[in-house]
Protein backbone atom coordinates (compact mmCIF):
# COMPACT_ATOMS: atom_id res chain seq x y z
CA UNK A 1 0.00 0.00 0.00
CA UNK A 2 2.83 2.40 0.82
CA UNK A 3 4.53 1.68 -2.49
CA UNK A 4 1.35 2.55 -4.40
CA UNK A 5 0.97 5.78 -2.44
CA UNK A 6 4.59 6.79 -3.02
CA UNK A 7 4.37 5.95 -6.72
CA UNK A 8 1.30 8.16 -7.02
CA UNK A 9 3.13 11.00 -5.32
CA UNK A 10 6.10 10.62 -7.66
CA UNK A 11 3.87 10.65 -10.75
CA UNK A 12 1.88 13.63 -9.47
CA UNK A 13 5.01 15.60 -8.60
CA UNK A 14 6.62 14.85 -11.96
CA UNK A 15 3.54 16.01 -13.85
CA UNK A 16 3.30 19.16 -11.73
CA UNK A 17 6.94 20.04 -12.36
CA UNK A 18 6.55 19.33 -16.08
CA UNK A 19 3.50 21.59 -16.21
CA UNK A 20 5.35 24.40 -14.45
CA UNK A 21 8.33 23.96 -16.77
CA UNK A 22 6.01 24.25 -19.77
CA UNK A 23 4.32 27.35 -18.32
CA UNK A 24 7.70 28.94 -17.55
CA UNK A 25 8.89 28.19 -21.08
CA UNK A 26 5.83 29.68 -22.77
CA UNK A 27 5.36 32.64 -20.41
CA UNK A 28 8.73 34.02 -19.19
CA UNK A 29 6.93 36.76 -17.25
CA UNK A 30 5.15 34.06 -15.19
CA UNK A 31 8.55 32.67 -14.16
CA UNK A 32 9.72 36.11 -13.07
CA UNK A 33 6.54 36.72 -11.09
CA UNK A 34 6.85 33.32 -9.39
CA UNK A 35 10.51 34.02 -8.50
CA UNK A 36 9.58 37.34 -6.88
CA UNK A 37 6.61 35.79 -5.10
CA UNK A 38 8.83 33.01 -3.72
CA UNK A 39 11.43 35.55 -2.59
CA UNK A 40 8.73 37.60 -0.89
CA UNK A 41 7.36 34.53 0.86
CA UNK A 42 10.81 33.58 2.15
CA UNK A 43 11.35 37.14 3.41
CA UNK A 44 7.99 37.01 5.20
CA UNK A 45 8.92 33.70 6.84
CA UNK A 46 12.27 35.13 7.93
CA UNK A 47 10.52 38.17 9.39
CA UNK A 48 8.08 36.00 11.35
CA UNK A 49 10.86 33.80 12.71
CA UNK A 50 13.06 36.75 13.70
CA UNK A 51 10.10 38.54 15.26
CA UNK A 52 9.32 35.47 17.37
CA UNK A 53 12.95 35.01 18.41
CA UNK A 54 13.31 38.68 19.38
CA UNK A 55 10.07 38.59 21.33
CA UNK A 56 11.28 35.57 23.31
CA UNK A 57 14.72 37.09 23.79
CA UNK A 58 13.32 40.40 25.07
CA UNK A 59 10.73 38.90 27.39
CA UNK A 60 11.71 39.43 31.03
CA UNK A 61 9.96 36.39 32.44
CA UNK A 62 9.66 32.77 31.66
CA UNK A 63 8.29 32.02 28.19
CA UNK A 64 5.46 29.52 28.03
CA UNK A 65 5.71 27.05 25.22
CA UNK A 66 2.49 25.59 23.84
CA UNK A 67 1.83 21.91 24.19
CA UNK A 68 3.06 19.99 21.12
CA UNK A 69 -0.39 18.52 20.37
CA UNK A 70 -2.12 21.91 20.69
CA UNK A 71 0.49 23.66 18.57
CA UNK A 72 0.25 21.11 15.78
CA UNK A 73 -3.48 21.31 15.03
CA UNK A 74 -3.67 24.93 13.80
CA UNK A 75 -1.17 24.03 11.08
CA UNK A 76 -2.86 20.74 10.16
CA UNK A 77 -6.41 22.06 9.85
CA UNK A 78 -5.98 24.24 6.68
CA UNK A 79 -4.14 21.42 4.92
CA UNK A 80 -6.84 18.92 5.81
CA UNK A 81 -9.55 21.23 4.49
CA UNK A 82 -7.62 21.80 1.26
CA UNK A 83 -7.05 18.08 0.72
CA UNK A 84 -10.70 17.23 1.33
CA UNK A 85 -11.84 19.91 -1.11
CA UNK A 86 -9.77 18.59 -4.03
CA UNK A 87 -11.47 16.23 -6.43
CA UNK A 88 -9.63 12.93 -6.80
CA UNK A 89 -12.17 11.24 -9.07
CA UNK A 90 -11.00 12.88 -12.29
CA UNK A 91 -9.11 10.78 -14.80
CA UNK A 92 -7.87 11.43 -18.34
CA UNK A 93 -10.64 9.41 -20.02
CA UNK A 94 -13.41 11.63 -18.59
CA UNK A 95 -11.91 14.73 -20.19
CA UNK A 96 -11.89 16.94 -17.11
Amino acid sequence: MVLVSQTGLIVHSTLAVAGLALAFDRFPVFREVMCWAAAGYLMWLAYRILNEVLMIWRSPGKVEIAEPEAARWPAVYPGAVLQSAQSKSCDLSSGC
